[in-house]
């Protein structure tokens, strides 16, 4: 194991907070090298000396429960001792590991998702607080983050698979990745090629999880990732959602995330009283989501290489300063980060010059009401951009511009062009080689499905549906 992965881990078994682990990532970047002093800690983290001896301070005394000679250390010698301690111990970890840890990586199918998801991350240490705590006072369970669409779940997920290299799962039931078999065949690749299982191609979740159990010291939790459980594709009955075990084996830990439940058969999580179970639900992190809202806004304008200028442009225009901007959207967008990043891309756009930002909705769903309406998409001069989206829709299932083109019977420079307008709202990802589109989030998914009723829009569905019906069978035949 690496120094920086074993840092990682050990600060996270400490349960430090996010910032006391890059603090201490700084200060101790090489195994074989000096601690930093604290004024290059300070110039790295951008902070002042102060705080870089307050959070020092505390570091030295979440590890002195496990390394009592930092309690017999002063000043500087102290962060050299504690060096030492972890040194030691990292050597150790890795002299007695019975196994060798290959590759580390998150699976290649979730590597778009993931990239796309952290590219504009800000906030939510509270969120990872939270589950540090939570692997720290327990020996084992389940930790649950619950959310409204569009409050940033997948992307929490994703950035905590990002930095921390855990075996995942993301439930996408777009692409029909959403199934107990194919969890499970998933996970036992990522665990058998981690940490070279032998003959456990066919064994079942709770074997998989002692056997990587067996093969881990006191010092290494195994931390699995499951996104969107409420996607899962499931035949409802007394087992748990994903067939998740009832009783987990000691530093085994699931992080989970998933949508509000609808009722209480939803839930489908069930456990023994020795397997803990902690839900954080998003909705009641008021005072903690608008300061992340405040966060990603002050990103947006500030340091995001893609928007800050001409942001700072569209505020000159229309006469806002920054401050009032911030105050504005967010007591439109509240706690939504994807109605967030979706006006951020189109106050970009011709199409909202002028606008007044008191006209914002409130919800996420009436915004793609208005976006739709100043983007032109009910002008009849539109109605291939419509069918482009719609095609996207009716597909179900993600899909190449070459396809698309092919439908609809144009040439793909037309399709990209209507792809870019509204790139925002789509994921892309590869398959097969091939660069594929699909709607980003369910939510939009549902808005255009609801355009389904309208009698002006049945028309292009009918045609979009009879041009994928013609071009499946050419293509099949």
């Amino acid at each position: 194991m690496s120094w920086q992965d074993f840092l990682k881990q050990k600060a996270t078994k400490q349960g430090l907070s996010i910032e006391l682990q890059n603090t201490l990532l700084t200060a101790l970047p090489d195994e074989n090298k000096n601690p930093q002093n604290q004024n290059n800690i300070a110039n790295n983290l951008n902070i002042g000396v102060d705080t870089v001896k307050a959070r020092l301070k505390e570091i030295y005394t979440n590890f002195a429960s496990i390394y009592p000679e930092l309690s017999n250390s002063k000043g500087a010698g102290k962060l050299k001792t504690l060096h030492n301690c972890l040194r030691q111990s990292c050597f150790q970890l890795n002299k007695t590991s019975d196994f060798v840890e290959q590759d580390i990586s998150y699976p290649k199918a979730f590597r778009s998702l993931i990239e796309s998801r952290i590219k504009r991350f800000v906030g939510r240490e509270f969120v990872f607080d939270a589950f540090s705590k939570f692997v720290e006072e327990n020996d084992q369970g389940y930790f649950t983050v619950i959310g409204k669409p569009g409050m940033g779940k997948s992307a929490i997920a994703c950035k905590y698979v990002s930095d921390n290299q855990v075996p995942c799962y993301f439930n996408i039931s777009s692409n029909a990745n959403n199934t107990p078999p194919q969890f499970l065949s998933s996970l036992r690749e990522q665990l058998i090629r981690r940490y070279a299982l032998s003959n456990a191609e066919d064994i079942d979740l709770m074997t998989l999880l002692e056997e990587v159990r067996d093969r881990l010291n006191d010092e290494q939790p195994l931390i699995i990732l499951v996104d969107a459980l409420d996607e899962v594709r499931q035949e409802q009955g007394p087992e748990n959602i994903l067939y998740l075990p009832k009783n987990l084996p000691n530093n085994v830990y699931f992080f989970l995330t998933r949508r509000p439940y609808s009722n209480d058969t939803e839930k489908r999580l069930f456990t023994e009283i020795d397997t803990p179970q902690f839900e954080l639900d998003l909705r009641k992190e008021t005072k903690h989501n608008q300061e992340d809202i405040r966060k990603c806004l002050d990103y947006f304008l500030k340091d995001d290489l893609v928007y800050k200028d001409k942001l700072q442009v569209w505020l000159a225009e229309n006469d806002y300063q920054g401050d009032n901007f911030i105050n504005i959207v967010q007591s439109k967008v509240i706690d939504n980060f994807m109605y967030l990043v979706c006006l951020m891309d189109a106050l970009m756009k011709d199409e909202y010059k002028n606008f007044d930002l008191n006209k914002l909705p409130p919800k996420l769903e009436d915004y793609y009401i208005l976006h739709w309406q100043r983007m032109g998409m009910t002008d009849v001069d539109n109605r291939f951009k419509v069918l482009v989206i719609y095609t996207i829709k009716e597909i179900q299932t993600p899909i190449p511009k070459e396809a698309i083109a092919e439908i609809l019977g144009t040439d793909m420079d037309a399709v990209g062009t209507v792809l870019n307008s509204w790139y925002q709202y789509f994921k892309i990802e590869k398959i097969e080689e091939e660069v594929c589109y699909d709607f980003y989030h369910l939510s939009f998914r549902s808005y255009i499905e609801s355009r389904q009723e309208l009698e002006q829009d049945k028309p292009m569905f009918k045609e979009v549906n009879e041009r994928i019906f013609q071009y499946l069978n050419m293509n099949n035949g």
